[in-house]
């Protein structure tokens, strides 16, 4: 991975780790939380404890939620095991992550962090 890659990445990051959890006001926000505390492994749809996480995933594909890259796999391509072979695992793209995409979609978010603090 090249280095801007990784410093944007940890940048984000960075703003995630100001973030609480709870402070989410949208489901959209809990997926792209999940997926970048995740530490670019792939996760399994299961594990994102959002109702709909599957939508909002695809949500976060769009410009207006970031336009960021999500790989989608199975169990069995990944040689993981599943229902047959047939769980989902998500995994964001790396180089698709930006500071700037990520404060778009926890806008309001992030203020209320820094206020609080």
């Amino acid at each position: 991975m090249k280095t801007t890659v990784v410093n944007r990445i940890n940048n984000a990051r960075d703003i995630i780790r100001s973030i609480d959890r709870r402070q989410c006001s949208n489901n959209t926000q809990r997926v792209l939380y999940s997926m970048l505390t995740a530490r670019d492994e792939w996760v399994p749809l299961s594990q994102i404890r959002v109702e709909s996480a599957a939508a909002r995933l695809r949500d976060l594909r769009k410009p207006e939620f970031g336009n960021f890259k999500i790989e989608c796999s199975t169990a069995s391509q990944l040689g993981k095991t599943g229902v047959n072979g047939r769980k989902t695992f998500y995994r964001l793209v790396p180089s698709s992550v930006t500071p700037a995409k990520v404060k778009q979609v926890f806008k309001g978010v992030i203020a209320t962090a820094k206020s609080g603090t």
